[in-house]
C-alpha cells in the first residue's frame, strides 16, 4: 500500500494533466450530453435580452452583440464553462478567475491544452456533424455487441492507429475506435446542437475558437472572493462587466467557505455596470443562506442588487417571467432539487 503523502503527490500530479481536467470537469459543468450548459445558456440568454434592459441583442450568431460586454466568471476552474459561453456570446470579452495555485493547474493548463488541440475539426460522423476533441459521442456498428450505443468523449487521436480515436467510456475505461463507429451527441463547446457543420466550415470557426482561447487565457486573473486584497487588484472592472458568473463554487468550497456566496454576490455588485446580470448556479446543501431567498435578498439589498424572482414579476422595473418552458428545462436539470438558480440585477437604486 502507498502511504497518504505518496497518495496525495500522485493526485496532485494527475490535476495538471489538462486532459484529466477536461474530463473530470466537464460533467460537473455540463451535466450528460451537455444538457445542463444548454439549458443554462439559455437562461443566461434570457436574462441578457429581457425588456426593458436588454444587454445582449438576438440576431445571427455573427452579430447578436449590441455592443462589447465583458462577461466575468468567477472560479473557472478549467474554464470550459467560460469557454462554451465565450463561444456562444460573440463579442464578448470572458475574463476566467481563479486562485492562484487553480489558475495555472486547471485554468492556464486546460486553456493550453484547447488552443493547441480541441479547437481543430477532426472529422464528420455518418450524420454530417464535425467531431472535435472533447465531444460527447456514442458508439455504432461495432462487431462487440457489447459497446454499441455506449456513450462517452473522444479524448484524443490514437498515435498508434491512423484513423482511430481514443474514447472515454462513462465507466471510465478508455478503448480505441474508427472515426466511422462514432456519432456526435449534443455538443457542449458553442455549436447549435441541432446544427449540421460542413469541414470547411468547421475549419474556419475553428480559427475564430483558437483567437477566442487565446485571447481568454490572456485574460485570465486571479481573484479571491474573499480577500480585500485580491478584489481591488482587479479594480479595473469596477463597475464595467455587463455579466458576471459563478457555478458550482459553493459546492467546490463548501467546507472552507460555507457563506461564499455573499462574497460573490458583494464582489458582483462591484464588478457589475448598472443593469448588469449577476448569474448564480449552486448547490443549497452544507452552506448557510444560498437557497433561501428571503435571505439572500435582504444581504443583496444592501449592495445594490435586486434578486430577480422569475414567475413573479415586479412591478417596479417591469421584470419578466421566465418562459415555462425554460422553467421545465430547469425543473428537469440532474440535481436540481440541491441546486438553486438565481438571477440578480444591478441597480444603483430601487
Amino acid at each position: 500500500m502507498i502511504s497518504q503523502d505518496e497518495y496525495m503527490k500522485l493526485m496532485f500530479a494527475d490535476r495538471q494533466r489538462s486532459d484529466w481536467n477536461l474530463l473530470s470537469n466537464r460533467e460537473t459543468y455540463f451535466g450528460p450530453n451537455g444538457q445542463t450548459y444548454f439549458v443554462l445558456r439559455n437562461v443566461i440568454e434570457f436574462a441578457l435580452t429581457a425588456e426593458p434592459y436588454p444587454l445582449w441583442k438576438r440576431g445571427n450568431h455573427e452579430d447578436r452583440q449590441k455592443e462589447d460586454m465583458i462577461a466575468l466568471d468567477i472560479g473557472s476552474g478549467p474554464a470550459i464553462w467560460t469557454l462554451a459561453l465565450g463561444e456562444y456570446f460573440s463579442n464578448t470579452r470572458w475574463i476566467a478567475t481563479e486562485l492562484e495555485e487553480t489558475l495555472e493547474i486547471e485554468t492556464k493548463s486546460t486553456l493550453n491544452f484547447l488552443s493547441k488541440d480541441y479547437h481543430m475539426p477532426l472529422f464528420e460522423d455518418c450524420n454530417g456533424n464535425v467531431i472535435y476533441i472533447g465531444d460527447s459521442i456514442s458508439l455504432q456498428g461495432l462487431t462487440n455487441q457489447n459497446f454499441n450505443r455506449k456513450m462517452g468523449i473522444l479524448v484524443k487521436k490514437d498515435s498508434q492507429h491512423e484513423g482511430r480515436y481514443a474514447i472515454c467510456l462513462c465507466s471510465g475505461k478508455v478503448i480505441s475506435i474508427k472515426s466511422a463507429n462514432i456519432v456526435k451527441m449534443n455538443s457542449h463547446m458553442g455549436l447549435d446542437e441541432t446544427r449540421l457543420v460542413s469541414m470547411e466550415k468547421a475549419l474556419q470557426d475553428s480559427q475564430k475558437r483558437k483567437i477566442l482561447i487565446e485571447q481568454m487565457l490572456k485574460d485570465t486573473r486571479l481573484l479571491d472572493v474573499t480577500l480585500d486584497s485580491s478584489i481591488l487588484a482587479s479594480k479595473d472592472l469596477f463597475g464595467k462587466c455587463g455579466l458576471v458568473t459563478c457555478t458550482n463554487l459553493l459546492r467546490m468550497v463548501k467546507h472552507r467557505h460555507p457563506n461564499i456566496w455573499q462574497d460573490v454576490l458583494y464582489v458582483a455588485s462591484l464588478m457589475l455596470k448598472e443593469n448588469g446580470i449577476l448569474f448564480t448556479y449552486d448547490a443549497t446543501i452544507g452552506n448557510q443562506g444560498y437557497g433561501n431567498f428571503q435571505e439572500m435578498h435582504q444581504y443583496a439589498h444592501r449592495h445594490g442588487l435586486k434578486l430577480v424572482h422569475f414567475g413573479m414579476p415586479s412591478p417596479n422595473d417591469n421584470t419578466p417571467a421566465i418562459p415555462m418552458s425554460l422553467k421545465r428545462d430547469l425543473e428537469a436539470l440532474p440535481g436540481s432539487r440541491t441546486m438553486a438558480l438565481c438571477i440578480w440585477r444591478k441597480w444603483y437604486t430601487y
